[in-house]
């Protein structure tokens, strides 16, 4: 059929197109530009935007009521913030796995009296079990 010679002609230019060897030496770095989404509106922050013109690092987060309504004994010596044993010793009285134990850890963060992560609030009471 007349189709298949058509295709073939197109094969043939192709080929011709690219000249020489050079072009198959050649390897051609395909550098995707990042969707432009925009930048988040807090200060210094230069993220792309997710939701409501901020990243998801500044997006308001949504902190339950149970949360803020913990009830936490405020940090020893008249300072600001638990030391490790005081977080420790405070998340214990909890049980193991239970969602208390993890609102108490949740609330310390959220009140700023504990200046770590979660994670390593865990990790902290998994080191602490080991002794």
């Amino acid at each position: 059929g007349g189709g298949g010679n058509d295709e073939g002609e197109d094969e043939e230019e192709d080929l011709s197109d690219n000249n020489g060897e050079k072009s198959k030496k050649r390897k051609k770095k395909h550098s995707i530009p990042p969707p432009k989404k925009g930048i988040c509106s807090a200060s210094g922050c230069t993220n792309q935007i997710a939701r409501r013109g901020l990243c998801v690092k500044h997006g308001m987060q949504v902190v339950d009521s149970k949360i803020t309504s913990f009830p936490l004994p405020p940090p020893r010596d008249g300072g600001t913030v638990y030391k490790k044993s005081e977080c420790v010793e405070i998340a214990k009285q909890y049980k193991k796995g239970s969602s208390q134990r993890r609102l108490a850890l949740e609330a310390m963060i959220y009140r700023g009296y504990a200046k770590n992560s979660l994670k390593s609030l865990y990790r902290l009471l998994l080191n602490d079990e080991k002794g």
